[in-house]
């Protein structure tokens, strides 16, 4: 079932994985599952996890709101309420083993809305930054976004925080509805922040 892929991955495959290379670093792209990310927050391996924004934001329902909607398909494919509700808490609780990754893929609108085999992908990158924002903002976990975003995963890639500064402010802010031929996920949606630098 492809709503507990994720969840038997975890089971059949990463587990095994683990046993077998147990100094092995592993980071858990685009993690989706409420039964991963508690898998991931108390394993006792250096396991790791990636979410997006557009998982933060939507539950299954969402690819199935007024219609079929391929605007909202992507892989891994989002999941029940619970499930987002429970990463979401992880991630902007503040919990180092989370940290950002878009997974934006900016596929045409014709490769979209195809009847048959629409392609699996949400474009966030115009606003990604701004969405994760008013997820932490939602939660009342500003504080933690920082370190989501710019810290928690970089000494798994032998990196530092970078120097440079982004400047967020709290602005009215509304998000493009097509960049080309590229629907914007949430587009016409009105976010109430804005990276001015």
């Amino acid at each position: 079932d492809i709503f507990d892929a994720e969840i038997r991955s975890v089971e059949e495959h990463l587990i095994p994985l683990l046993k077998s290379f147990p100094g092995l670093s592993v980071v858990f792209e685009h993690l989706t599952d409420g039964r991963a990310a508690e898998f991931v927050a108390e394993a006792d391996h250096p396991i790791y996890a990636t979410v997006t924004p557009h998982h933060l934001m939507i539950n299954r329902n969402a690819m199935f709101a007024g219609g079929m909607n391929p605007g909202h398909y992507c892989k891994p494919v989002p999941k029940r309420e619970e499930h987002r509700l429970k990463v979401r808490s992880y991630v902007t609780s503040g919990n180092n083993r989370f940290g950002a990754g878009t997974d934006s893929a900016p596929h045409d609108e014709s490769a979209k809305s195809r009847c048959y085999g629409c392609a699996a992908g949400i474009f966030t990158a115009p606003v990604a930054v701004e969405m994760y924002t008013t997820v932490f903002d939602e939660d009342d976990s500003l504080h933690n976004l920082s370190a989501f975003m710019s810290v928690n995963l970089l000494h798994l890639y032998g990196m530092q925080p970078s120097a440079e500064m982004m400047v967020i402010e709290r602005e009215n802010n509304t998000v493009p509805q097509k960049i080309g031929g590229i629907q914007v996920f949430k587009g016409g949606m009105q976010l109430p922040w804005k990276v001015v630098r």
